[in-house]
């Protein structure tokens, strides 16, 4: 992991209600392409291999993609952030966790301290993402990993969750509405004993109190009742299209998975024929010293290939397998934003029907005070919920449109990413068999 971690403090972003000129996903508005001065956008944590580290950086000198997931925190965003290694703490037979260092620098002044560290816990981030996703209504909640149950402590495990709880929390504060959210406040600043969760330290005032009445029966009203049928065809024709779009991404999940099998037993067996070159050439070593001295410099050239063929697989996975398991949840993501303002529409339906109901109630037993009262109360309601299901919509629609431009920049930068990779690793098997063919035809 990188120690690179700097910060150059940008506009004085005042308050939660300063304005922040980005689009929803924290890139400046109208600049969805990356900057094409390299030093604008600030590494975090990622230390690129040596197969693709060329392609990536001719990407973002000529101006390439700006990728969504990229591990950057956005020139304009208030934070910097960088999550270390965790450490792993034991309280209790079932209670051991690991503990993620975050280091935090921001020029929001509503923060106790511009650069601090606090430790959390997977069930922290857990808890942040259902209070975003609680009291951020329309907007798209970054994924979190997933949570695991076995070999939590495996090393590869634990620096897989480590990088992405950091691009998770990244994403977060380069949102303009999220990075001023009061939860990631208390996330961040909230103080809470060791080993102890951020949950259950928040004070009791920031949590908000259930509904009473008739608005807590409004609440459970829309999901009890069925889901009311989309009026808006530009969402529907949206809900169709993300469906398909996780059901095949799932499928080139299992595919690539298939085929890094295949080719894994292919390593496997082309390890083997090195073995049996070798083998052939201490039999002819009494013999015949040239053919037993061409099988063994045969024999050095396939476990060349082989190691760099393991190699090539390695970072294929690395790069192709986690970007796809990454879209796929926020994928999941993305039906989870629709579906709040699915719920939103159910109140805004029943909210009406409600109205109605009672309005009809009312002229049957006109000049009766408490049903006026009723009438009054239903009116503010269903106004309150039309003004509510439109705001989402409006909210939501702009998250979708700016989530498929950066899926139309990050799958295409994938794909360059992962050619440039086989490109490097063909280049660099035909150096070993242009040798190899030198030497046998010496």
């Amino acid at each position: 992991m990188s120690d690179e971690f700097t910060f150059e403090a940008g506009a004085n972003h005042g308050g939660r209600d300063s304005q922040i000129e980005e689009n929803n996903f924290g890139f400046s508005a109208g600049q969805l392409d990356a900057p094409s001065d390299e030093a604008a956008v600030v590494p975090i944590s990622r230390t690129p291999s040596a197969s693709f580290t060329t392609a990536g950086n001719s990407m973002r000198k000529s101006g390439g993609p700006a990728s969504y997931d990229r591990e950057y925190v956005s020139p304009t965003s208030p934070f910097r952030i960088k999550i270390s290694n965790p450490a792993k703490v034991e309280s209790g037979l079932l209670n051991t966790h690991s503990e993620y260092p975050i280091h935090v620098q921001t020029t929001l002044n509503f923060y106790k301290s511009s650069e601090f560290t606090v430790t959390r816990r997977y069930s922290d981030f857990d808890w942040l993402r259902e209070r975003l996703a609680e009291n951020n209504k329309g907007y798209l909640i970054p994924p979190l990993p997933e949570k695991g149950l076995i070999n939590r402590f495996n090393s590869e495990f634990v620096e897989y969750r480590r990088k992405e709880l950091e691009k998770f929390l990244i994403r977060v504060v380069n949102h303009h509405h999220l990075c001023q959210s009061p939860d990631l406040l208390a996330f961040l600043e909230t103080n809470k004993p060791e080993g102890g969760q951020v949950r259950k330290s928040v004070e009791k005032s920031s949590e908000k109190e259930a509904g009473s009445g008739f608005f807590s029966f409004l609440a459970t009203t829309p999901a009890a009742m069925g889901t009311v049928a989309d009026p808006d065809p530009w969402f529907e024709n949206k809900k169709n299209y993300i469906t398909s779009l996780e059901t095949h991404f799932q499928m080139l999940i299992k595919n690539l998975n298939a085929y890094m099998k295949k080719k894994k037993e292919n390593v496997n067996a082309f390890a083997e024929f090195g073995v049996a070159c070798s083998l052939t050439a201490s039999v002819e070593a009494d013999q015949d010293s040239i053919t037993s001295s061409s099988f063994n410099r045969f024999s050095d050239v396939i476990t060349q290939a082989n190691e760099l063929e393991e190699r090539r697989m390695n970072e294929e996975v690395g790069v192709f397998e986690d970007s796809l398991r990454d879209y796929a949840r926020l994928l999941q993501a993305v039906k989870e934003m629709l579906n709040a303002r699915q719920e939103k529409l159910n109140a805004y339906h029943y909210s009406f029907k409600s109205l109605e109901t009672k309005r009809e109630k009312m002229e049957k037993t006109k000049g009766n005070a408490k049903l006026e009262q009723e009438v009054a109360a239903a009116q503010d309601t269903a106004t309150k919920s039309e003004l509510e299901f439109n705001q989402v919509s409006a909210i939501s629609r702009n998250e979708l449109q700016q989530f498929e431009a950066m899926k139309l920049n990050d799958i295409k930068a994938l794909l360059i990413q992962y050619t440039q990779i086989n490109i490097n690793f063909e280049l660099q098997m035909a150096d070993y068999w242009k040798s190899l063919m030198s030497d046998l035809q010496a």
